[in-house]
């Protein structure tokens, strides 16, 4: 962690250091609603805890996910992102001196091509813990994961192989976290279209993405790469989304690209 990370993160706590404290506590346990949070600090006004929610979010201490319904009020959920501030003396100089500790070492960059969805792309550590936080797994069972997998990871390494053996780490731990991940992972989505679901596909997606497209049109790979990027960017935000809104998200997609 660069002093100016470890600076910004210490600088959070300024104001509301009991309630932040106690915020991080109830997240330990993973992904909370706000009024799962809000119901422990029965004394402490909404817009005080939204401020204090905020404030860890921009320090990056714990991670807001806010999920859409038709006909209801947006929800909002938190998590922890990975926390480690070492306040002890030696702790402080190691980081003004720039030394790393045991924990920094885990998210040491490794540089391997990953093949996947028709393009070649660096394996990216922050994309990996960004969807194992999104499936709902806690943060200590994600670096966990990271840990495990990067000893698996070589040159030419398939998006498929990474996802079955993250799977299996996964399923070592909790068969539950398993079955999380795969359905976050699925490069489909299940749609809400009212009266009924309807289980959208990559490929057909990619059709809709290609109709919607007004200036040139897109390469086979583009397609491949934007359609799986509409099922992550939307599972983001909810696992069941309305048909509305991946409509209008695959427009706003085909428009700024």
């Amino acid at each position: 962690m660069s002093i100016e990370e470890y600076s910004k993160k210490i600088s959070v706590f300024g104001k509301g250091t009991k309630t932040k404290m106690m915020v991080i506590n109830i997240l330990k346990d993973g992904e909370k609603l706000y009024s799962e949070i809000q119901k422990n600090f029965p004394k402490t006004s909404k817009s005080t805890l939204y401020k204090y929610l905020s404030d860890l979010d921009k320090g990056e201490i714990i991670k807001k996910r806010v999920e859409r319904t038709d006909g209801r009020r947006p929800a909002a959920f938190y998590t922890l992102n990975f926390l480690s501030i070492n306040l002890s003396p030696s702790g402080i100089t190691d980081v003004v001196e720039g030394k790393n500790d045991e924990r920094t070492e885990i998210f040491a960059e490794v540089n391997v091509n990953v093949q996947g969805k028709g393009i070649t792309l660096k394996f990216s550590q922050s994309r990996l813990l960004n969807d194992l936080l999104s499936s709902g797994i806690k943060i200590e069972d994600a670096v966990k994961v990271l840990e495990e997998l990067k000893p698996n990871l070589y040159e030419g390494i398939t998006t498929t192989e990474i996802k079955d053996i993250v799977y299996k780490i996964l399923e070592n731990r909790s068969k539950k976290l398993a079955e999380a991940y795969e359905i976050y992972s699925q490069d489909k989505l299940k749609v809400n279209c009212g009266d009924d679901f309807e289980i959208w596909t990559e490929s057909q997606i990619s059709e809709i993405l290609k109709n919607s497209r007004q200036k040139r049109e897109f390469g086979g790979e583009e397609l491949r790469f934007l359609s799986h990027k509409i099922v992550r960017d939307i599972k983001k935000i909810t696992l069941l989304p309305t048909k509305s809104l991946v409509e209008e998200y695959i427009k706003f997609i085909a428009e700024s690209f």
